[in-house]
């Protein structure tokens, strides 16, 4: 197989950025953050399935947890292990993106729409996190590439194939539903295949779609006593009528009498079809923006994106098709039935950036004689120029991400081990520390309720500590929330706290007990 210069410097630098994720994960992500939807239990999940059990609570589908819970067995620890999936998943995702890139534009295109993946803010966190949204943009990803081969080299082969990815998609998160209407248009417009031959690749595509999704209907009817049960109707109701509360859902649901998706929807449809078509011209407005951290850059790219689309329309080919169906379909299923959040839009930017990337290289810098001998340089003026910049609000932005990581907490606990031994009790901030430590460590939410005074918060507090029999308190700034400021400071505290040491970042106190 022979390799071009671009697909070299696409295989050196995918492994740079898995290098750097690695490294960048490790010092700067190596707990949950309880912030971000790693919240969804996903490491639980995980541990679970090694314990020979299934969580019960707040259901997803399980295959990113299967392949956290067999890599963490190969390397020790459940959240390493699925920590690697995503770092795997994120260099699957922006190969694939040169991949598609290569099939249905131009190496070039591709190849700086993979650049600006690997650049992007919103990949490398979620590349670092453990949860299911980077693993299922790549799944996605690529069943788009294979629904693209179809198109030049059609077979039952490769048909089983894109059943497979596209089932997979499906069992790593529910919104992969658009994956399977792409493919079926994939082989609905195959070109020169009689009707019988689409009809035989559809319904062996069918078949071996729902063969492959039976694993997950047993789980599920295992778990819920029905193999279609899906609680994603629940986001409708949070999304409609509570308000975006999640306290109020329950009561929402019981009230208004709600038992799935279509009573939900049958109950106002011309109010659901105003909410989703506001999200749905809020992502086209602003949300392509979150694709590129450089705020100069951001409505140009996303001007682009729509002008490419445009662009495209009077000269459609069936493999731009596809690629422009998925993004409506999947745009128009998420701002109606979820929320066009950056990390649930992944699956798209890396179609967005391909059609920028053209856009900008064959209208923007293709100009007529003689500038158009010219158009590279412009280019390469235009990324030096602005791939500093970029590059600088791109470090700007990861910054202000560490800066939400319980970091300082996780070390002030590791300390105390090491100075007290295992057999102490610790309550602090932060979840998920007790993973990391030996010790008795114990999550606790020290918030001040409005309106009450310092004295009686302290009370409660006292209270607490006393019924688990603390030896210390550990207040941290990124998790401490509504507690009072004095505590991470150091001053002003009650007598039955110690201070031992502390900085910006976190208090560390003995609690005496009289």
């Amino acid at each position: 197989m022979n390799l071009s210069k671009t697909d070299k410097a696409v295989a050196v630098l995918s492994l740079l950025f898995f290098i750097g994720l690695v490294v960048f994960g490790r010092l700067y992500h190596p707990i949950h953050l309880e912030i971000t939807s790693e919240f969804d239990r996903y490491l639980e999940r995980a541990d679970s399935l090694l314990q020979g059990e299934l969580e019960m609570e707040g259901f997803h589908p399980l295959f990113y947890s299967i392949l956290g819970a067999v890599v963490g067995v190969l390397v020790g620890d459940t959240y390493l292990g699925s920590q690697l999936v995503s770092e795997m998943a994120s260099v699957a995702l922006v190969v694939g993106t040169y991949v598609l890139g290569r099939l249905v534009f131009t190496p070039k295109i591709g190849f700086l729409a993979f650049l600006s993946m690997i650049l992007n803010f919103v990949l490398i966190k979620k590349s670092v996190q453990v949860d299911a949204d980077v693993t299922f943009s790549a799944f996605i990803l690529w069943g788009l590439i294979l629904a693209v081969q179809l198109q030049a080299k059609s077979s039952y082969k490769m048909v089983s194939l894109l059943a497979l990815i596209a089932s997979l998609a499906y069992f790593v998160r529910y919104q992969g539903n658009p994956l399977f209407i792409a493919s079926l248009l994939s082989i609905a417009i195959l070109y020169q295949h009689s009707w019988q031959q689409k009809l035989r690749y559809g319904l062996l595509f069918l078949g071996l779609a729902i063969l492959f999704s039976i694993p997950n209907f047993l789980i599920v009817n295992h778990i819920f006593g029905d193999p279609f049960f899906n609680p994603n109707w629940t986001n409708l109701v949070y999304k409609l009528y509570a308000q975006r509360d999640y306290s109020k859902i329950e009561a929402v649901i019981e009230g208004l009498r709600f038992d799935g998706s279509l009573s939900v929807v049958m109950y106002s449809p011309p109010h659901m079809v105003h909410l989703g078509m506001r999200e749905l011209m809020a992502f086209l407005q602003t949300g392509l923006a979150s694709m590129i951290a450089l705020s100069i850059l951001q409505p140009i790219f996303a001007g682009s994106f729509i002008m490419g689309v445009f662009r495209n329309l009077f000269q459609l080919n069936r493999a731009k098709l596809i690629l422009l169906f998925f993004f409506l379909v999947y745009s128009v299923m998420v701002s109606f039935t979820f929320y066009p959040v950056d990390r649930v839009m992944l699956p798209v930017f890396a179609l967005c950036f391909l059609f920028i990337w053209e856009f900008l290289l064959k209208s923007v810098l293709n100009f007529s004689v003689p500038w158009k001998h010219y158009r590279i340089t412009g280019l390469a003026v235009f990324l030096i120029i602005m791939g500093p910049l970029q590059v600088e609000a791109l470090y700007v932005a990861l910054n202000g991400y560490i800066r939400l990581q319980p970091l300082a907490e996780l070390e002030a606990v590791r300390q105390l081990e090491t100075e007290h031994g295992d057999g102490i009790t610790v309550v602090g901030t932060a979840r998920y520390l007790d993973r990391h430590v030996s010790h008795t460590y114990i999550i606790r939410r020290i918030d001040q309720q409005e309106g009450q005074s310092l004295e009686a918060y302290y009370q409660h507090l006292n209270e607490d500590l006393k019924e688990v029999q603390a030896d210390f308190l550990v207040v941290g700034r990124a998790t401490m929330r509504m507690a009072p400021r004095n505590l991470l400071e150091g001053s002003n505290t009650p007598p039955f706290l110690s201070l031992v040491r502390n900085s910006a970042d976190v208090a560390v106190y003995r609690v005496i007990h009289e």
